[in-house]
C-alpha cells in the first residue's frame, strides 16, 4: 500500500497550541493520531513533526513527543510549501 505523503516535510515552527506527550510501551503512531487528531491516517505527522523515522508505527518508549494542537494549520503549511 503506497502512502500519499507530502513530497517535502518542512520544519514547522512551534505553535501556542502545541503540547507534549510522553510515550509508553505499546503506543503506536496510528492510535495516537486517532486519539489526538481523530484520524489514524495522519499517523505520519507525529514522527514528521518530531524528526523521527517513519519506518515503524511504534514510537520510541519514554520519549517526549511534540503534538500538534492544530493539525489543519500544519496541513495547510505543508500544502503551501509544496505548491
Amino acid at each position: 500500500m503506497a502512502l500519499n505523503l507530502p513530497p517535502i516535510l518542512y520544519r514547522y515552527p512551534l505553535q501556542p497550541t502545541d503540547f507534549y506527550f510522553i510515550t509508553e510501551a505499546g503506543d503506536r503512531y496510528d492510535r495516537l493520531a486517532n486519539e489526538f487528531f481523530n484520524d489514524s491516517t495522519y499517523w505520519w505527522v507525529i514522527p514528521a513533526i518530531n524528526n523521527l523515522p517513519k519506518d515503524s508505527l511504534f514510537p520510541p518508549v519514554n520519549v517526549q513527543l511534540r503534538m500538534l494542537g492544530d493539525l489543519q494549520a500544519y496541513l495547510d503549511f505543508i500544502a503551501y510549501k509544496n505548491r
